[in-house]
């Protein structure tokens, strides 16, 4: 029987961290071209322990240092792409 669950819960988390992911990439669309880039860089290494602000910061100003999206509007754009972030961190 405690197999039982066990598989059955296994079967069930790789769904709902697609599910999630699906979520933030939706809300990813609406983002502006810098957020974008910033979503686009962090979201494959969002996990249920990532520390998304600290993360998504420390990309934007690898990003903005390297000229790939524009210095001043690096913090609103880091604001705009954790928006999205938040949605694909598993188990939220």
């Amino acid at each position: 029987m405690k197999r039982l669950v066990v598989a059955m819960l296994a079967m069930c988390l790789p769904g709902v961290a697609l599910a999630d992911r699906e979520k933030a990439d939706m809300c990813a669309v609406s983002l502006q071209a810098d957020a974008k880039r910033i979503y686009d860089e962090v979201v494959p290494s969002v996990a249920a322990s990532t520390n998304i602000k600290r993360i998504a910061r420390r990309q934007a100003n690898l990003l903005a240092r390297t000229g790939k999206i524009d210095s001043a509007n690096a913090v609103a754009s880091t604001l705009q792409a954790r928006t999205c972030l938040r949605l694909a961190r598993p188990g939220r």
